[in-house]
């Protein structure tokens, strides 16, 4: 392909155009290194042990690509949003109140079961087994379930606002070729 019929299309010029390039690049080093220090240094300068750094970047840029998902979409079928803006208002609120009750819920059962493994008798024995302290992690386990099926609900929602926002752009293309 010669360089002058590439140059006539769009997703060339904006590809190589250096305010995008610029723009990405400035995003990725600040993101970067905000990231690293946050998530590795930081903690392993404290003394502190910390889920993996590698963990952290995926969640960090999982969340990047579902509002790349929630961009890109429309776009791509030609619409100039997607079916419902509300519907994307509820995800973000559905997925983000799972989450913090999953993350809640675990930090105090670790909290508990720590506390509880901590615990001993008058001669060193365990105060408490295995069993009850996975007995007394119940309540966790239950919120752990409500904010998976916040954050599964949110999802579904994200699923059926994709499927409805290319289903009118398949049916308006099929209009417009009748």
């Amino acid at each position: 392909v010669t360089d002058q019929v590439l140059l006539c299309m769009g997703w060339y010029r904006r590809r190589h155009d250096s305010m995008v390039v610029g723009h990405n690049a400035v995003g990725f080093f600040l993101t970067a290194g905000f990231l690293g220090i946050m998530y590795y240094f930081v903690p392993k300068q404290a003394g502190r042990p910390v889920y993996s750094y590698r963990l952290s970047i995926v969640h960090f840029w999982a969340l990047i690509s579902i509002g790349a998902v929630y961009h890109m979409i429309p776009r791509l079928f030609g619409k100039a949003q997607m079916y419902s803006v509300g519907l994307i208002n509820t995800h973000f609120w559905l997925a983000t109140i799972g989450t913090v009750l999953y993350i809640c819920a675990m930090w105090v059962n670790g909290i508990l079961q720590g506390l509880m493994w901590r615990a001993v008798n008058e001669d060193g024995s365990l105060k408490y087994s295995f069993v009850e302290s996975v007995e007394a992690s119940h309540g966790g386990y239950v919120v752990r379930v409500l904010g998976g099926a916040f954050f599964l609900t949110g999802m579904l929602i994200m699923l059926f606002n994709v499927y409805m926002t290319t289903r009118d752009a398949k049916k308006e293309a099929a209009v417009a070729a009748a």
